[in-house]
This record gives C-alpha cells, structure tokens and sequence, in this order.
C-alpha cells in the first residue's frame, strides 16, 4: 500500500521515500515506494511527471492501493529524493478545480450534470447533459463562476462514509460502501473527487469557455483556466494587435473591416465566376470546332477542376464524348453524352486503383485524381481512349 503524501498536502514538491519494490512490470522499468507525492492518472486528470533521484518519472499509475512509477532507469538507492513537476501539477490544479467550478454553475442554471471530463495537454473540456447551449447562457455561467474565482472561495477536502455524503450537498449522488473523498468549495461546489486542487479559488485565476460543440447528443464545453486562459489571451491579443497594425484600423473596427473586406471579396468572386463561364463557352466552342468524330480530349497544363467542369458543361449541351484533365492538379473528368455506348462509370471502378487514382462516378459521368501525372496519362491511353476508336 502506497501513501498519497499529495493528499496531506497537494504543494508538496519534493519528499523523501523508500524502495518497496524496483523492476519490471508490463515491459516498462518501475518503482513501487512506501508513499509517494507523485499523482496517478484518474479522475479525468493526468499523471504527475519528474524525478526519483536521477530517474525521470514519465508515467505514473494505481493498481489496487499500490501506486507505480514508470521510469527511465531503476533507482540504486533503497531511500531515493522525489521530486514532481510542479508547473505542471500546478496547471492540473488550476484545470480541475475550474472544471468544478464550472459544471456547479451549469448545474445551478441549467440542472445540467456533467458526462465526462477530458484534461491533456491541448485542451480540456466538460461534456454537459445539454443538447444545445446558448452565447447567453456561456456569458452567465462564465460570470458566475470568476465571480466565485475573486471570491477566493476555501476549498475543503475530507472523507466521509457513504452514509455521510448523503447528509452532503453533493451535486452527484455517489455509490458504493467505501468511504468517498469530498471536495467542498464553500457554497458554491460540493463533488466527490480524486484529483488535486487549489487551496483557495482565487489561485484558479480566471475561467474561459473557448468554445462548444454538440457531442454524442450532449454539449462539450472547451475551457482554459489560469496559466492556460493568459496564454490564450496573449496569443490573442498578439493577433489582433498585429491585424490591427497591418489594417491601419483601431481594434474596435476589426470586425466591421472583416466584414466589409469579406463582401469585397464574394463580388470579386461573383466576377472572376463570371469571366470564367464566359471563358469556358469560348473554349467549349474552340474544341468542337476541333473535334473529330464527337470526341473531345484535352489535357490542360494548370485548369482546376472547377475550369474543367465549367468546360464540360458547355459541351455536354452537344453529342460528345469528353475528355478533359489537368497535368498541375492530377485530375481527370470524362463525360459521355454522345451515341457511345461506354459505362464510363464501370471502367473507373474497375481499374482506377492500378493507375494511383481515387475516383468514380456513373454510366455517363466519373472523376479521378491520381498520385502521379504519367500515371493520369497512361489511364487515358490505356483505358479510355480504346473505348471510342
């Protein structure tokens, strides 16, 4: 049996202990101690990292009562030093005790419970018994819970038996006949929980929702407290800057340019749209004047494929069988609306793969893009030129 030192005291950084056990489990290099300040994995928050000696600590984890740190090397000492990254247990802090924060308010507005709780290193989120969540109601809850952060609100934590926490406030009934650690934040969050948190709210900082998404038939709530929210702020505050300098504008009027530069552009686009329909009937109409037999094949050196398709649609207007690709972007579009009597469809089903290409399509009408422009080439050669000869 491991003692959790980090639940006497959560700032502990570093603390002596002794070797119970050194060696191999599972493939991986661990040591088992007497007690530990080192938090494993559960309750949606991650592993502590950092050092026993000179041994790097990468993993730690519970099996029973006893508790195992993965590491680099074994420990040649019975009495080994451990020490635990403490930014990093810090931001776990600071995260965890946000979350609280955050599913008490949305309970308390909502009478929403939380799902599931996700705490990495990209992002941390809260998956809410919500099907949909407003701007409104994300303004509201975000008020109330900093407004619970500058109360720097005490933050308790205690055992009780199961017959105890139904005396409790708790905002989820618990189960089983052992006995249930409490985390208490005054009046504002009664939960219980595994993890490690903050003393005093205060020391969260601040609370953000950076977004929301609908997840499995829930709301997944993504937010950053602390250390986390200020970098997000200063990379976003770097940003704005930078677009403000560059747009000669005061950060107030970024949105107004935005939307002014966004309508500029979709009638820039309107007109490029238009000079390229006009493009494509002219040369529509210089193929078939070119045209043999009521085939036409052109492989363009840079077309998109949107060009391609504009093209095709002037001629599909004609009996013709169509062939047109672009060498630049390794696609390839075949029509038939002529008296050919060729699935074309089939034929890309059937061999496509040989040449590098993924595509399909129907009797009349299929698409390809293909890894290499050679192979592009030899698929026409090979496969769709014969059909028409």
């Amino acid at each position: 049996m491991t003692k959790k030192l980090f639940y006497d005291d959560v700032y502990l950084k570093e603390a002596e202990a002794t070797v119970l056990f050194s060696g191999q489990k599972n493939g991986k290099n661990v040591v088992l101690l007497d007690e530990t300040i080192f938090y494993p994995e559960g309750g949606g928050q991650p592993y502590d990292i950092g050092t026993i000696d000179d041994c790097i600590v990468t993993e730690v984890f519970e099996e029973g009562e006893d508790i195992y740190h993965v590491v680099d090397k074994i420990p040649q000492n019975e009495k080994v030093l451990c020490k635990i990254d403490f930014k990093r247990r810090f931001d776990h802090m600071q995260q965890h005790s946000g979350e609280h924060l955050l599913a008490a308010a949305f309970n308390k507005f909502y009478n929403t419970l939380s799902q599931g709780f996700h705490m990495g290193e990209e992002y941390v989120s809260l998956d809410l018994s919500l099907e949909s969540i407003s701007d409104e109601q994300i303004r509201k809850v975000e008020l109330e819970v900093n407004k619970n952060i500058y109360s720097n609100l005490e933050v308790s934590v205690f055992f009780v038996t199961p017959e105890e926490s139904e005396k409790l406030p708790l905002r989820k009934r618990v189960t089983g006949k052992e006995n249930v650690r409490i985390v208490k934040m005054e009046d504002a969050d009664c939960c219980a929980c595994c993890g490690t948190h903050v003393k005093y709210t205060g020391e969260i900082g601040i609370i953000k929702i950076t977004k929301t998404e609908r997840y499995k038939g829930m709301t997944r709530v993504y937010f950053k407290c602390g250390s986390r929210a200020l970098e997000e702020y200063s990379s976003d505050h770097s940003i704005i800057t930078e677009v403000s300098r560059t747009l000669s504008i005061k950060e107030t009027e970024i949105m107004n340019k935005v939307n002014q530069q966004v309508e500029e552009i979709k009638n820039l686009n309107k007109i490029i749209s238009e000079y390229k329909k006009k493009e494509a009937i002219g040369e529509a109409e210089r193929l078939f004047s070119n045209s043999e037999n009521n085939v036409i094949c052109m492989i363009y050196e840079n077309k998109s494929f949107d060009e391609l398709e504009n093209i095709c649609e002037e001629l599909s207007k004609k009996e013709l069988f169509i062939i047109l690709a672009s060498k630049m972007y390794k696609k390839l579009l075949v029509m038939n609306t002529s008296a050919y009597d060729i699935n074309i469809g089939s034929i890309f089903k059937g061999s496509i793969k040989d040449f590098g290409g993924k595509g399909g399509g129907n009797p009349k009408r299929a698409q390809a893009v293909f890894e290499d422009e050679s192979k592009l080439q030899d698929f026409i050669e090979e496969k769709i030129k014969p059909c028409i000869k």
